[in-house]
Formats: C-alpha cells, sequence, structure tokens
C-alpha cells in the first residue's frame, strides 16, 4: 500500500504526506472550530501517531472494499482493522526514529495545515472532575500505599468484599 506517500511509485516519496491524508484529518478533526482537534489542539500539535495510524488503516479498509472493482461494503472494527492499525503504527514510529527533528516539524506542519481553515481558537474544553479535594488527598494516600502489583490483592479485596464475609 503505497496510498499514504506524497508521490505514489514502488519506492514512493513523502511518506504521510498525501494530500488524501490532510483531507481526512480536516474532515474528521478539523471540521470547524468546534471540532475536536481545534478544542483540544495542545493533543493535536505534534499529529499523532496513533491518529495518522488509525487514518492509513481506515484508508486501507476503503480500498480494500473496492479491490474487485465492485464495492463490498467492510464494517470498521478492532477485529477487521486492527492488524493494519498495528502494522501502521509500528512503521510510523519506526520512521519517526529515523530523524525524529524532522518528523516532528513534518507532524507540527500537519497539524497546521489541517487547521489553517479555522478561526479563532474556537470553543474551549470545559473539562471538569469527579474528584473532590477531599478524594484527591485519599487516592495520593491510597497510591502511596501501593506497589502497583495487583496481583497481590485476593479477589474479595478487588471486589470490595472484607475479610468477615461481604462486609466492608
Amino acid at each position: 500500500m503505497h496510498y499514504h506517500y506524497k508521490v505514489l511509485f514502488i519506492n514512493g516519496t513523502g511518506y504521510g504526506e498525501n494530500k488524501i491524508l490532510l483531507n481526512i484529518c480536516k474532515a474528521a478533526a478539523f471540521k470547524d472550530n468546534d471540532s475536536v482537534g481545534n478544542i483540544f489542539a495542545s493533543h493535536f500539535k505534534l499529529y499523532m501517531f496513533v491518529l495518522l495510524a488509525l487514518e492509513f488503516a481506515a484508508l486501507e479498509l476503503c480500498n480494500s472494499e473496492w479491490s474487485n472493482g465492485k464495492h463490498e461494503q467492510s464494517t470498521f472494527s478492532e477485529k477487521q482493522v486492527g492488524r493494519d492499525y498495528l502494522t501502521h503504527l509500528t512503521d510510523i514510529e519506526n520512521w519517526a526514529e529515523m530523524n525524529p527533528e524532522v518528523v516532528d516539524k513534518l507532524r507540527r506542519k500537519w497539524y497546521t495545515r489541517a487547521s489553517s481553515h479555522l478561526t479563532g481558537s474556537g470553543a474551549t474544553a470545559n473539562v471538569q472532575t469527579h474528584i473532590t479535594l477531599t478524594q484527591v488527598d485519599a487516592l495520593h494516600a491510597e497510591l502511596t500505599g501501593r506497589t502497583g502489583d495487583t496481583n497481590s490483592e485476593t479477589e474479595q479485596q478487588v471486589m470490595g468484599e472484607g475479610a468477615e464475609g461481604g462486609q466492608d
């Protein structure tokens, strides 16, 4: 699959720079000022490898729907796309390791191009929490006393049952 190269041929150039990827990104994450890419811009300014891999996998699925010349609709599911996604993610990460500085500049450029049609800063994320300050202190104390090795917890502890037959 060479659809993700800017210049398409056997040894394509411009990995991840095919214009169709920019169009997908604009439609999926930067459609308008209230889109997720604009609201959570700090998460997109370095275009995420996981998003790029997902785009590659989605394109591959779409291409496969037409592989015999007739449209045969597929289901976009983890079972159907998961292996391709992981393969693309590995390829992207390996590509990025070849020259991280240049790849980071490309990722910033992709973000800029995808979001350039938006005006202003868009909506701001109104992120709230369900954890009170009292709960934060209790959670901090709990985590301080743990190792993260949850295999040491008994099944009763995991299910919230006390040692006295299900009482806390």
